[in-house]
């Protein structure tokens, strides 16, 4: 679906997008191909995709690797980990896990390994995060009010939430729901879809109402870049991420420019995202960035799928800054003089306030700039 869009702080938000925040750099890794080895053991041994592998060394799907080929390791781990350990001699899964502070099964299930293997020697493991990516989200309790919709031409364009009925939103608005309903196309006794646009006819203004917390609401996102917009729940009822919403919220923050491959978005960035929303309900967000594409040994946050730079309508980016500075593990960063907040996932709190403008290097403020230790 497109909707037509203007943003006055749009270009300047962009411009600044690349300076957002750090990247990592590294020189390349290379390996010798020895006899029996495969692609997929080389990838393994490595701890990085079969795919990551072929695109570093330009292989195409069914050629093999040659006995004594030079080839390019990929900094970039398998599953998007951001940490790593090469197996010395007398290390164990269960020593491993304890000197990174994660569960065996979490670092097994990380490197295709069952949780009593042994070790090879040189082999590289990805550190899974200390905070399980595929941590369950827990929605509130009890009912609450919820203000969900924008105002257009003919009325007002509303988002329903879970539990929300026509007639719940019929007396909220003042209108008939037989109106409603035949603006609609919709039968009075229509069950209504959450995340479903419907419209109001006749009503000015977004008004509050009664939705079931128990019950995960939909976010309606705006891709500022294409002008996109879809209403997701990103979760389902019993905490888990859905993969549906998942592969969709991850299409709409990719490069405009690179469309072979679409990365996802990191599980428990997903379900940061609905904790943000849950804090601002009803709102719209803005991504101004999402997955961006990464040049070798120059990744980033958003080159893993763990970051997002957005704004929400109607709250002010302090507002939204202080408020995810103080969620778990993550890199949250504020800029003053732009148009959004940054949100990732890492497995250490990190925090800052850039100063800068558009266009301007970074200008980070020491009051702004925390790294808190691991509780």
């Amino acid at each position: 679906m497109r909707v037509p869009w203007a943003g006055s702080m749009v270009l300047a938000a962009l411009l600044l997008v690349q300076l957002a925040t750090p990247t990592l750099r590294a020189e390349p890794k290379t390996y010798t191909v020895k006899p029996g080895d495969s692609l997929a053991k080389v990838a393994d041994f490595h701890s990085v995709s079969q795919s990551e592998l072929r695109r570093a060394n330009r292989l195409s799907k069914t050629e093999p690797l040659k006995v004594g080929a030079v080839i390019v390791i990929p900094h970039v781990l398998r599953g998007g980990a951001l940490r790593k350990h090469v197996v010395a001699l007398g290390d164990t899964l269960a020593q491993v896990a304890s000197q990174y502070e994660v569960t065996v099964p979490s670092l097994a299930a990380a490197n295709n390994l069952q949780e009593g293997s042994a070790l090879a020697l040189g082999r590289t493991l990805a550190i899974p995060d200390s905070v399980d990516p595929r941590a369950r989200y827990t929605p509130a309790t009890g009912p609450r009010d919820i203000k969900s919709g924008k105002v257009v031409k003919n009325g007002v364009l509303h988002t329903v939430q879970h539990g929300q009925s026509l007639w719940l939103i019929a007396r909220a608005y003042g209108v008939g729901g037989e109106k409603i309903a035949r603006a609609n196309n919709l039968k009075a006794t229509a069950a209504l879809r959450p995340g479903r646009s419907i419209l109001v006819p006749g009503a000015t203004k977004v008004v509050s109402v009664e939705a079931s917390s128990t019950a995960v609401q939909p976010i309606r996102f705006v891709r500022n870049l294409t002008a996109e917009e879809e209403s997701l729940v990103l979760v389902s009822n019993d905490g888990k991420v859905l993969e549906k919403s998942r592969k969709r919220l991850s299409e709409l923050c990719h490069a405009k420019d690179d469309k072979k491959k679409v990365m996802l978005l990191n599980r428990r960035l997903i379900v940061l995202l609905q904790q943000v929303a849950d804090r601002f309900p009803g709102k719209t967000f803005e991504i101004i960035s999402g997955y961006r594409p990464y040049e070798e040994g120059h990744e980033s946050k958003h080159s893993l799928g763990r970051a997002m730079d957005f704004r929400i309508v109607g709250a002010s980016n302090r507002e939204v800054y202080d408020y995810i500075k103080k969620l778990p593990n993550v890199g949250a960063g504020y800029y003053p003089n732009s148009a959004f907040v940054h949100l990732d996932v890492r497995d250490r709190t990190t925090l800052w306030v850039d100063s800068s403008g558009a266009g301007q290097k970074p200008r980070y403020t020491s009051k702004g700039f925390a790294r808190k230790k691991k509780s």
